[in-house]
């Protein structure tokens, strides 16, 4: 399984937790799950209060609880 893969599968499991993102281009941010589709994930950027949405390959690392990706 690819990390990208990985990442998207645990923040799916999250269970409407919040958890730390990080992207390629060395952004990060404290996220919620919203939705998913074939190329591209929403997030609830908490810090913000906004939807961002990020192509599959845009995501660099997940930090879930223990969880570090």
């Amino acid at each position: 399984m690819s990390k990208t893969n990985r990442i998207v599968k645990n923040m799916k499991s999250s269970g409407g937790r919040f958890f730390g993102l990080r992207t390629k281009n060395g952004s990060s941010y404290n996220a919620q799950f919203v939705s998913e589709s074939s190329k591209y994930i929403t997030i609830h950027d908490r810090n913000a209060g906004k939807h961002r949405k990020f192509a599959k390959t845009s995501l660099a690392g997940l930090k879930l609880g223990e969880l570090n990706i």
